[in-house]
């Protein structure tokens, strides 16, 4: 609400020059002619502000909050490498045990994802690094998703 109260502020809505493209009435219409268009038609606050932005044929002029994307993406940078560092100890742990017995659910987990699926109901292990793998897929979706407008 800051930022409306600031835009607000430079002058009221009121005053500014309202053009408004709206569609003729007649069918024969070739298109949208501009019409004048009075602030109390819009409920005050930001319908009114989107209103005025959008008479404008060039369009609004909109914060990118680059500084802040750029921060979020390197929270997002280091969530991943932890993720990928608690999922290289995992595979070190496993590794270990790879000739035990206990080791067996282990090896078929790192070589088979049927494996791992059928195993995650019943093996603690198998269940912690499948929820890990899920956080990481979701993780990496969303930072890809990000990190394509920087």
């Amino acid at each position: 609400m800051a930022f409306l109260q600031h835009i607000l502020k430079l002058q009221p809505l009121a005053a500014w020059k309202w053009r408004s493209t709206r569609r003729q009435e007649n069918p024969g219409s070739q298109g949208d002619q501009p019409s004048e268009v009075t602030p109390d038609e819009y409920l005050p606050g930001f319908e009114e502000v989107a209103a005025f932005i959008s008479t404008e044929d060039e369009g609004g002029m909109y914060r990118r909050f680059r500084r802040l994307a750029a921060r979020n993406l390197l929270y997002m940078q280091s969530e991943v490498a932890s993720l990928e560092h608690k999922l290289h100890r995992m595979d070190q742990g496993d590794r270990c045990k790879i000739d035990t017995p206990e080791g067996v659910n282990a090896f078929q987990c790192a070589i088979d994802w049927d494996s791992l699926r059928r195993l995650e109901p019943t093996d603690d292990e198998a269940r912690e690094r499948l929820a890990l793998i899920m956080d990481i897929r979701r993780l990496m979706k969303e930072y890809r998703t990000y990190s394509v407008f920087s």
